[in-house]
C-alpha cells in the first residue's frame, strides 16, 4: 500500500512530462495496480485488444502474455 501511494504521488508530481504523458502514465499504473498485469503484458497491449463488454461501463482487455503467440486471456477494465 505504501509503494502504491508513493508511485501515484510520483506520477502526480512529475514535472518532466506533458499532460498527455501524465494521462498515459496514470492509465498504465491504474491498469497494472487494478488487474495485476505485468509490464510486458502492458507494453504488448494494443487498442485493438480493448473490447467493450458492457456499454460505456466495462471493457475487456485481451492480454498477450509471456510465451504466447496472441492475446488469448482477458482482464476486466472499469
Amino acid at each position: 500500500m505504501v509503494d502504491t501511494r508513493r508511485l501515484l504521488s510520483q506520477l502526480a508530481t512529475d514535472a518532466w512530462h506533458a499532460p498527455l504523458y501524465h494521462l498515459r502514465n496514470d492509465a498504465v499504473a491504474s491498469l497494472m495496480l487494478q488487474t495485476g498485469l505485468r509490464t510486458i503484458e502492458v507494453s504488448r497491449a494494443r487498442i485493438e485488444h480493448l473490447q467493450e463488454h458492457v456499454l460505456s461501463e466495462k471493457w475487456k482487455l485481451w492480454v498477450h502474455g509471456k510465451r504466447r503467440g496472441s492475446a488469448d486471456e482477458s482482464v476486466q477494465v472499469l
